[in-house]
């Protein structure tokens, strides 16, 4: 009767130390369970709290299972990344700075990726076409690399300034007489004008800044544009579509 008694105690405590054992594990996985949980999508999809809390600190593998199936994550969410769509939107600069600064153009038609880690920034102008404003003024040819060197406006000619400003009536024509003109919706404000032959005769392409423009607001460049031509309906499109071009 003792030996069983004493077996019974021993049992006891076993299924004890067992419960204790299992219930320190659910305490200490728990956390574990609810965060990988969330990552691979098995709850809290729609949660914005837990997305606040969780987004960036799952596998990076985890990203796209989070989302519908119909939808692709590109660029993620937590990647210190630049990006810009090109005109028709097939094309997308992106720029990732972290883990590595690289940078490529992804054509999202045929998902193929072209690395331009070794190009200065150069905006869209056209899906072929951009503008490099730093270190230099170049428009490179994004098919090609090739680049054709442009001056601004005020240094074409010598009298294309008045105290130090663009002459606006001398701007006005040289835009009418360009082929394209492009309006780059960024920092500055800046308008683009290329002749038909801007691939040989750079001389006769310009660019002018909202600098250029007398005055300080911030508006300028687009005023100027929308007092001297039917120009203002697309110069506010952010993918630069062509803004003025000869019939």
């Amino acid at each position: 009767m003792g030996d069983l008694k004493e077996r019974t105690a021993n049992t006891f405590k076993q299924r004890r130390l067992e419960f204790a054992l299992v219930g320190l594990f659910v305490i200490v996985a728990l956390p574990f369970l609810f965060k990988y949980g969330y990552c691979w999508g098995w709850w809290g999809r729609h949660s914005l709290l837990l997305q606040y809390y969780f987004q960036c600190q799952c596998p990076a593998s985890s990203e796209q299972v989070r989302y519908p199936e119909e939808v692709d994550v590109i660029v993620s969410a937590c990647t210190e990344s630049w990006v810009a769509l090109s005109p028709s939107g097939r094309l997308l600069y992106v720029q990732e700075k972290e883990p590595s600064n690289v940078a490529y153009i992804l054509d999202l038609k045929s998902k193929e990726r072209t690395d331009v880690s070794h190009q200065p920034y150069s905006t869209f102008l056209s899906d072929d076409l951009g503008f490099i404003r730093y270190p230099d003024p170049y428009i490179i040819n994004r098919d090609t690399g090739m680049l054709y060197s442009i001056q601004k406006f005020k240094y074409m000619q010598s009298n294309a300034t008045v105290n130090g400003d663009a002459d606006l009536s001398k701007l006005a024509q040289a835009l009418r007489d360009a082929q394209d003109v492009y309006f780059v919706n960024d920092s500055p404000y800046s308008v683009i004008a290329l002749a038909s032959d801007f691939d040989t005769r750079p001389e006769h392409s310009f660019f002018a800044d909202s600098f250029d423009i007398p005055g300080y607001e911030s508006n300028q460049m687009q005023r100027f544009l929308q007092e001297n031509g039917a120009l203002v309906h697309k110069s506010k499109n952010k993918c630069n579509p062509p803004v003025w071009e000869q019939g």
